[in-house]
């Protein structure tokens, strides 16, 4: 019984894991702001992407295409570290496929969550950051991406993106940042994805004869 319940357990586990992907991902970019007294250095954006691909009859999972729930986990460089510091995000995110006619293999993904700041604005020893005046602040991010399949654990998805920053004026200043990117994705699956489809085919069409 135990041995049962055992691979029953494991079964569950290697179904959930062949959805699971791990992204590491890449951007730069330029921060954009209304401060006059900020000189901004290129943007850098590091995250690492955890998605579930959801792959269940529900009605609005096939009205998205199969979307990809997850979360990001994200550095950022602004390009000033002085005055606006760096932050790092909580991101909960879906991606979502697009199919044009002739444009295979595009997605969108947005996200909302939440960044911390490692500098804010002070009246004495920071005055000229405006754009953020908390240590905490939403971070709205929004991307579109296509994806190049390597092999059946490997993809890339080529993206361009936009990132906004705000505590949304629960303390002012609040200016907030925008940032614009373009970068890669390299996604990783520890198990590679099978076509249950082309299997169900395969079994349903084999014959047996008996003498």
């Amino acid at each position: 019984m135990k041995k049962t319940i055992f691979l029953f357990f494991i079964g569950i586990s290697l179904s959930f894991a062949q959805n699971l992907d791990f992204g590491l991902e890449y951007y730069t970019g330029k921060t954009l702001s209304s401060s006059k007294f900020i000189e901004f250095k290129p943007a850098q954006i590091i995250a690492l992407n955890i998605g579930f691909k959801q792959t269940d009859s529900l009605n609005w999972v096939k009205h998205l295409n199969q979307p990809t729930l997850g979360v990001i986990l994200q550095y950022t460089n602004h390009g000033n570290a002085k005055s606006i510091g760096n932050s790092y995000s909580v991101i909960p995110a879906i991606e979502i496929p697009i199919s044009p006619s002739k444009i295979k293999n595009l997605s969108f993904q947005t996200a909302i969550g939440a960044a911390y700041f490692t500098k804010k604005y002070d009246e004495n020893s920071n005055w000229e950051n405006k754009e953020v005046s908390t240590n905490f602040t939403w971070v709205y991010r929004f991307s579109l991406n296509y994806n190049i399949r390597v092999n059946q654990q490997f993809s890339t998805n080529l993206s361009i993106g936009y990132n906004h920053f705000s505590n949304g004026h629960v303390k002012w200043p609040n200016d907030g940042l925008n940032v614009v990117n373009a970068g890669l994705n390299i996604k990783y699956n520890p198990i590679p994805k099978t076509n249950n489809a082309n299997n169900y085919i395969t079994k349903k069409e084999k014959k047996y004869f008996y003498a």
